[in-house]
């Protein structure tokens, strides 16, 4: 969510990408805070307790939807570009210069690039390690009430935590912290990678699908069987898009070297993506909003496929397969 793109905020105001970086990064912060003295305050005088308010909830909601964009706008201000400066009226070469790839404005010396990137390394501790690092906390400190939760969203005292873990088993409720690992490693880490090259960027985005793709095939994290079967689907399709990309990159190398392309794949892929979209957008529904879905996942905070068996001593064969084969021998629910 990059609330600047959304509402064109340099239309409004003409800024360069400092502003940006420092209003994306310190707004949430100050909302935070404030937010947090208000139910400190509330947890004082009304007796309650501060990890429940519902301000905290809804900022713990805030900082999962905003992190991959901020952290992608602080990663951003990594690249840059150096361009040749020419020469001066006397014909002397001027040398070259480099400047922010996102505001080719900034120069990439100085003392204000200085006070940049010691900005941007403090918004890395406080974003993509310093948020990631405190949401595993808040649920480390709540693990027992989270593994003996009877529902998906557990009892009160995890009111403020539920919607980080909902829709994870009870003995995985870390992958609510390893899903964030993901969405950062494909999106703002790709921009860090990516001053060392396109290929390396390709190669990275891969890597990183397949490790988690199989993840989800071999441990079924999720509360219901269908959410395992959507979130490998959705996970092979994150693989068909970078494979896509890198196919358009390939046409676009041959198109420099005057190479025509006979079937013009640009056009191809995104007809392509376009159809996957659809079908996945279907498979949501199926898998969620369809009354099977909701007869195999035991209902909203019903038991999880496979475990109510396991908790009976039956067998529990009617449930869905929670992961492979491999995956089954090694899961303890």
């Amino acid at each position: 969510l990059d609330f600047f793109q959304l509402v064109h905020a340099d239309c409004i105001e003409r800024s360069d990408y400092v502003y940006k970086l420092v209003g994306s990064t310190l707004g949430p912060v100050c909302i935070v805070i404030l937010v947090t003295l208000g139910e400190w305050v509330r947890a004082l005088y009304y007796k309650g307790h501060l990890l429940r308010g519902v301000g905290i909830k809804y900022c713990i909601m805030m900082l999962f939807f905003i992190l991959p964009t901020t952290s992608s706008i602080i990663m951003a201000t990594f690249a840059t570009k150096e361009f040749d400066m020419g020469v001066d009226e006397n014909g002397e070469h001027l040398g070259s210069e480099a400047f922010l790839a996102v505001d080719l404005s900034i120069k990439a010396n100085g003392e204000r690039y200085k006070f940049i990137v010691f900005y941007v390394w403090a918004m890395i501790a406080v974003y993509p390690v310093g948020v990631t690092s405190i949401l595993f906390v808040l649920l480390w400190t709540r693990r027992h009430e989270i593994e003996g939760r009877t529902s998906r969203r557990g009892g009160p005292e995890l009111s403020s935590l539920s919607f980080l873990f909902r829709l994870y088993s009870r003995r995985y409720w870390r992958y609510a912290i390893v899903d964030i690992v993901r969405r950062l490693l494909l999106t703002s880490t790709l921009l860090a990678v990516g001053v060392f090259g396109l290929r390396i960027v390709f190669i990275w985005a891969m890597m990183v699908s397949f490790v988690f793709v199989t993840v989800t095939r071999e441990q079924g994290q999720y509360w219901d069987a269908s959410s395992d079967v959507l979130a490998y689907v959705l996970g092979q399709f994150v693989m068909i898009c970078v494979v896509a990309l890198l196919v358009q990159e390939v046409s676009r190398l041959q198109r420099q070297a005057g190479e025509e392309d006979a079937v013009n794949s640009d056009q191809a892929i995104a007809w392509i993506l376009l159809v996957g979209s659809v079908l996945l957008i279907g498979a949501v529904f199926y898998f969620h909003y369809t009354p099977e879905a909701a007869k195999k996942a035991g209902g909203v905070d019903g038991e999880p496929s496979g475990e109510s068996g396991a908790k009976s001593g039956t067998s529990g064969s009617s449930q869905p397969a929670r992961g492979s084969a491999f995956g089954q021998q090694n899961m303890t629910r």
